[in-house]
């Protein structure tokens, strides 16, 4: 148990970082990939030499978060994704790949994921649902994917804005068209928010982590 938690902690500090600056900005800075990295690369070092971890099923469990992380990236320079997210998720698999028969970071990015859709939908239904409560035509087919922007949100992008993105050396994310999220001041146009993907990876790594490694045996 000490063993598990004394890990726990330590993928829990070296990720961490990036899921306070990425829902701050909605952006990773450059430093803490090379951290988190190198972070990684001694966790995995640790479990091939004193950790008894064999290629099946946990070296692959990571191999496999390493793979879609890095298709994650490449994809990154084609569509308006994240490059950073793909690199967090390579990490989280190596730092947490595989106990107790459960591919942790996997399935802590699955949760992730789909915890992030679930509240951008879940926003752009609350927003809709108001404007048709005051009266404002609302598409059926913009009821999950888009809203009227508010003045005062900072993370939303104009709902024809397709990327790619990429973050300029002064630290804006931005596509071809410019900096990629609306003015705070604006309103009126159909955006869409922008989830702030690595805190919902890391918290759903660390979710599933501390379910499977600490609480789960507690119960049992």
């Amino acid at each position: 148990m000490e063993y598990e938690a004394a890990r726990l902690a330590l993928a829990g500090l070296a990720l961490a970082p990036a899921a306070i600056h990425d829902a701050r900005s909605r952006s990773v800075p450059v430093w803490w990939l090379g951290m988190g990295w190198a972070a990684a690369c001694m966790f995995a070092m640790y479990d091939v030499a004193w950790g008894g971890m064999e290629w099946w099923p946990g070296g692959a469990a990571a191999a496999l978060g390493v793979v879609c992380g890095g298709l994650l990236v490449a994809a990154s320079r084609y569509v308006m994704l994240g490059a950073a997210d793909g690199h967090i998720m390579a990490v989280s698999c190596m730092m947490l790949p595989w106990h107790g028969g459960v591919p942790l970071a996997l399935y802590g990015i699955a949760a992730g994921c789909a915890a992030a859709l679930a509240w951008m939908a879940a926003l752009n239904v609350w927003y809709n649902l108001r404007d048709m409560a005051g009266g404002r035509a609302v598409p059926l087919r913009d009821l999950f994917v888009c809203h009227r922007k508010r003045p005062g949100e900072r993370f939303v992008v104009g709902a024809a804005r397709r990327g790619p993105v990429h973050m300029d050396d002064s630290g804006i994310v931005r596509d071809a068209a410019g900096d990629l999220f609306e003015p705070a001041g604006a309103e009126g146009s159909r955006v869409r928010p922008v989830a702030p993907m690595a805190s919902f990876v890391v918290s759903g790594v660390l979710a599933v982590s501390v379910y499977v490694m600490v609480l789960s045996p507690m119960v049992e």
